[in-house]
């Protein structure tokens, strides 16, 4: 098992719970999230406890953390990178672990063949029960990218908008991770104290800024409450790091200006659209048109394929969720061919 850089910290925490009641030594690799991390981990003693059970830890920078052995399940990698020998889905694992008399064997290692979309998604044969704490609501499903979407720009939050900016890291807002909805009060109060209730008045919107948007920790909080805010576009001039991505799996557009414009041609108020903005995403440069100006301008992406699918439905719930439909009408055809 590895637990990626990417990984909360409950997750790293019940990695360390179920080592250390494990009656095996289970081979596990912890990438630390950088000093910040560590230390919240060490003060819990999660760390103490991955070390008695014999884990290895590695800062990210390390060798080891940029090149990782074979591992058979990842936990906290980045979700859109396109599954390969790292994963293994849970109906080949399970194949992979039981012998014929239903002795379970050590597991071979991962990359004997690919597995598509739906089958990492198998459902384990006895569903576990989810823990929620009480803090915990499960956030708002984003709609699926259709039509002409038209917004109107809620902020312009110029060069270096850091997600510590975004959203301000502390006690008060940890608190609040295991809710999107209200860890979002207080996103973007750094550039806009009323910028959620703005957010609400019109139903979401578009953020615009300039160079290094998204730059620092949390990368992946700052996504989920742009999400949580209904904000469905970020026009930058670049993005920092992985934020592009980050944004992308929670199904918000970050779309870069065409060229390096020293005054963009948006302002907070304008209202703009995209016409049938799930077929135009497909390009790399994507038309919008400044209904507010009457004129047009090009903006372009660098999302791959796999991550134009998941903004397309709205991030990866929404993606998850079709895939799974899929896999389920294939099973009923399938049942019903035998039939």
């Amino acid at each position: 098992m590895r637990v990626s850089a990417l990984a909360e910290d409950d997750d790293v925490a019940l990695v360390a719970r179920a080592a250390v009641s494990a009656r095996v030594r289970p081979a596990i690799e912890i990438v630390l999230g950088g000093r910040a991390a560590q230390s919240v981990l060490e003060r819990g003693g999660v760390l103490e406890r991955l070390r008695e059970a014999g884990a290895a830890i590695f800062a990210p920078e390390s060798s080891e953390a940029q090149a990782p052995s074979a591992a058979t399940f990842v936990i906290g990698d980045d979700p859109l990178v396109q599954p390969g020998q790292r994963f293994l889905s849970a109906r080949a694992f399970s194949h992979a672990v039981e012998g014929e008399a239903g002795e379970v064997d050590a597991p071979t290692a991962p990359g004997a063949r690919a597995f598509d979309d739906d089958e990492l998604l198998a459902a384990p044969a006895v569903a576990p029960e989810i823990e929620r704490a009480p803090r915990h609501r499960v956030p708002a499903q984003a709609s699926a990218l259709s039509g002409t979407h038209r917004s109107t720009v809620l902020l312009e939050a110029g060069d270096h908008a850091r997600c510590d900016r975004i959203l301000a890291w502390g006690p008060r807002t940890a608190s609040l991770r295991g809710d999107a909805t209200a860890l979002a009060e207080y996103a973007f109060r750094a550039f806009d104290d009323g910028f959620p209730a703005r957010c609400a008045a019109h139903g979401g919107g578009v953020v615009v800024a300039g160079t290094q948007y998204g730059a620092g920790e949390p990368c992946e909080h700052a996504a989920r409450v742009t999400a949580a805010l209904g904000i469905r576009a970020v026009i930058a001039q670049s993005f920092a790091g992985r934020h592009a991505r980050a944004l992308a799996s929670y199904g918000v557009l970050p779309l870069v200006w065409r060229g390096t414009p020293a005054d963009p041609p948006l302002r907070a108020g304008d209202e703009i659209e995209i016409v049938d903005v799930a077929e135009a995403i497909g390009a790399r440069r994507v038309a919008i048109r400044h209904l507010t100006g009457g004129w047009q301008f090009d903006v372009g992406h660098d999302l791959d394929p796999r991550a134009l699918e998941v903004v397309r439905a709205g991030g990866l719930l929404g993606w998850c969720a079709r895939a799974h439909a899929r896999a389920e009408s294939r099973d009923d055809a399938r049942d019903a061919a035998m039939r």
